[in-house]
């Protein structure tokens, strides 16, 4: 079993914990304790099993499973912050469904309703699993400030879900990373069409490096941002590839 983390106060006062996912399983099936003030954390870090585990472990998915069903008594109701990054990089689905699925679904039950940060990089969501997560961020998130979807083969078919979400919840998202995917000039159109929508007042960074958005996407895109507001746009940063700021050549 691998070490349990103690939860610490950071700096800003934030109660944290870091667990692996073999611990978790092991705490959600009863192997061992929940550690005292669980359902006080508000920054939780979910981590790649230990190599060192020993012992039966839960699939993965059955593992999102049975968070996803913890999650739904209320025990993370304080949770503010929350990053499972990497945990399903080399994720395959036959049947187009994510194990993070079930945690997007009781995320849209209202779980956790004081979320501000959800960090979710390098899972293989695919655009099935974008999708998915879109009815949680549409209907509840009203708090999210920071979203990393980095590096999760997310094409423009999951990036209309999004979009969709985006323009449908709260203004309060202020940083919005989807560097590293596979999204195209559609994908810079729906983004284009949020900002017309004022769904994103509050943004101040939006990564798109890494993506496969050309010169008409991107020139989509920076015309809106061009246009004259009632109120001033907070976008500070925005993170494109060079080669979308060139003219197509035409024979």
């Amino acid at each position: 079993m691998s070490q349990l983390c103690i939860p610490v106060s950071s700096e800003k006062d934030r109660l944290t914990l870091v667990l692996s996912l073999d611990t978790l399983g092991n705490m959600l099936s009863g192997q061992c304790p929940f550690p005292p003030g669980f359902t006080m954390v508000e920054t939780l870090t979910l981590t790649s099993p230990c190599p060192s585990s020993t012992g039966a472990m839960l699939s993965p998915s059955a593992i999102c499973h049975a968070f996803a069903k913890c999650l739904e008594t209320g025990a993370c109701k304080n949770l503010k912050s929350l990053t499972v990054s990497g945990l399903f990089r080399d994720h395959f689905s036959s049947n187009n469904e994510h194990p993070l699925r079930t945690v997007f679904h009781a995320l849209s039950q209202g779980a956790c309703p004081h979320l501000t940060e959800f960090h979710c990089a390098a899972n293989g969501l695919q655009d099935y699993g974008a999708t998915a997560m879109s009815l949680w961020l549409a209907n509840a998130a009203p708090k999210m400030q920071v979203l990393v979807l980095s590096d999760n083969n997310i094409a423009d078919a999951g990036m209309m879900s999004l979009a969709w979400a985006f323009s449908h919840s709260n203004a309060s998202l202020t940083t919005l990373r989807l560097g590293q995917n596979a999204l195209a000039d559609r994908s810079a159109g729906a983004l284009a069409a949020v900002f017309k929508s004022r769904g994103f007042d509050a943004l101040e960074v939006l990564d798109l490096h890494r993506n496969a958005i050309k010169a008409p996407g991107a020139k989509c895109l920076l015309q809106v941002l061009r246009m004259p507001t009632d109120v001033p746009r907070k976008l500070r940063e925005i993170n494109i590839d060079a080669t979308a700021l060139r003219p197509t050549r035409t024979a």
